[in-house]
């Protein structure tokens, strides 16, 4: 870690040198120096890359078992419904999505993502508050808070969307962020998971918009007694949003034939995964196996598969 720091002030110097008129800004050197602080200390991956050459020669599911088991069973127990733990998702996505994780911490009062803006990582909220909302007539408005073992800007990402909303930590915040570029790519690379995954991330988003859009509407409706109706309505100030209208339309995405098609495919072939490679499964002790199998036997009471398995009783009934 000397070494690093030593390096890392190099790096500041040399940056310096670019600009000899111009010094680097106090506050810009010193947001530098807490990331990567942070980043030192918290990155479980620090020597180990998917590509390790140490890594690679030890078999593959020994070091899916290590990675999995040993550095991040935790991260995916307070993740489970990101990662599809309760979807008898394989160890070898877990293994995929997890080479992506990165240490993040903003501070109290730190905007992650304004209203319109490009949404270039997703978070998993480890430690703090994050609340979500939006301006009115020029002031900001929050409706709703995201603590521990929240996730959010994966839907941003899954529909090609800039955020729609403001979202600042109303705590210190610790995190785990993934890069757009890898989200896509480990979703590319299994293509069933990843309905499962667009699927999950537009339910919640759903539900997180409905909480947002009910606050803001009543601020509306409480400025429309105050102002006259056109100027609520005027493109400055926006107009009362149609909640449900939305809703309908997204949830027609996740409806659709082939994603019903595709989703019933891969529970299908998770279901038999979860069958054939027990070993795989994140189990400490004979406790937690009678816990995650009261959670098997009870999987249709699972939130996200319930709406799954809706949805493709729906499609059975229209064929």
């Amino acid at each position: 870690e000397v070494d690093r720091w030593a390096e890392l002030q190099h790096w500041l110097t040399v940056l310096d040198k670019f600009n000899p008129d111009k010094a680097l800004d106090p506050k810009l050197i010193v947001d530098i120096e807490k990331h990567f602080k942070y980043f030192w200390k918290e990155d479980r991956l620090d020597y180990i890359s998917a590509e390790d050459q140490i890594l690679s020669k030890v078999p593959k599911s020994t070091r899916q078992n290590f990675i999995v088991k040993q550095l991040f069973s935790d991260v995916l127990y307070e993740f489970r419904a990101f990662f599809n733990l309760n979807c008898y998702s394989s160890s070898e996505y877990w293994y995929s999505m997890i080479f992506g994780l990165l240490p993040r911490k903003f501070d109290k009062g730190e905007v992650i993502y304004s209203e319109g803006s490009e949404v270039e990582e997703l978070y998993l909220v480890r430690v703090g508050v994050v609340s979500v909302g939006f301006k009115v007539m020029g002031e900001v408005n929050f409706g709703k808070d995201l603590g521990p073992q929240s996730t959010f800007g994966d839907y941003y990402i899954v529909k090609g969307k800039r955020s729609e909303f403001i979202f600042e930590c109303k705590t210190e915040v610790e995190a785990l962020g993934i890069t757009k570029d890898h989200f896509l790519k480990v979703l590319g690379q299994y293509p069933k998971k990843a309905d499962l995954v667009k699927a999950a991330s537009i339910n919640r988003y759903i539900e997180l918009r409905k909480d947002v859009l009910e606050k803001k509407n009543i601020l509306l409706k409480k400025f429309n007694k105050v102002y006259d109706q056109s100027l609520i309505y005027s493109e400055d100030y926006g107009k009362l949003e149609d909640i449900n209208t939305y809703a309908a339309s997204e949830k027609k995405e996740i409806e659709s034939d082939q994603m019903i098609k595709n989703m019933l495919d891969q529970l299908n072939e998770n279901i038999t995964e979860f069958e054939n490679t027990l070993d795989d499964l994140i189990i400490e002790n004979e406790e937690d196996f009678a816990l995650f199998s009261s959670k098997v036997d009870g999987a249709k009471s699972n939130q996200l598969l319930n709406r799954q398995l809706i949805v493709i009783h729906s499609f059975f009934i229209l064929i």
